[in-house]
C-alpha cells in the first residue's frame, strides 16, 4: 500500500504518513486506531515487536525520480 493510499484510507495527510514511516513523528493513539482500520488489522499489531532477525528500515525522504 502506498503512503498515498494508507493516508487517504486512515484521513490523515499523507506528508504527516510520510513522517511516521521515516520515525519523525509519533502518532496518537487515535491516528494509530485510524492506520489499524484503514489496514484490517488491531492496534496490537501495529506495536508488536518483530521477530528475532527481521529489521525494517524506513525509506528516504523525498519522491522518487520519474527517470
Amino acid at each position: 500500500i502506498s503512503q498515498d493510499d494508507l493516508a487517504l484510507a486512515a484521513n490523515i495527510e499523507r506528508s504527516y504518513a510520510g513522517h511516521l514511516e521515516r520515525g519523525g513523528k509519533n502518532p496518537t493513539v487515535i491516528t494509530l486506531e485510524k492506520l489499524a482500520t484503514a489496514l484490517s488489522c488491531d492496534v496490537s499489531e501495529l506495536l508488536a515487536p518483530l521477530p528475532d532477525g527481521i529489521s525494517i528500515k524506513p525509506l528516504k525522504s523525498g519522491r522518487r525520480s520519474q527517470a
